[in-house]
């Protein structure tokens, strides 16, 4: 992967893993609309967070279980409030 594929924002639509990367310290960018109902969570791209994503599909991921839980109901917050 070249350093151009980094300064693409990394989507997600998947709110699991937004908590995750949230709760890691990275910033929510925006949040995109893709279909009449659905959401992407926009964040900033870098080689760290490939890492975490890889590692996050492997479940091979540690985190503290309450810092996930508060980002996710941050973001959910965020989602609600966009409407």
């Amino acid at each position: 992967m070249n350093l151009k594929s980094f300064t693409k924002p990394f989507h997600t639509s998947d709110l699991g893993l937004a908590s995750i990367i949230s709760s890691l310290g990275y910033n929510l960018v925006c949040l995109e609309k893709f279909e009449e109902k659905k959401l992407e969570f926009v964040f900033k791209n870098d080689k760290r967070l490939k890492t975490i994503v890889q590692k996050y599909w492997e479940k091979n991921l540690r985190i503290e279980p309450q810092a996930a839980f508060a980002h996710q109901k941050m973001l959910k917050s965020r989602i609600y409030n966009e409407k």
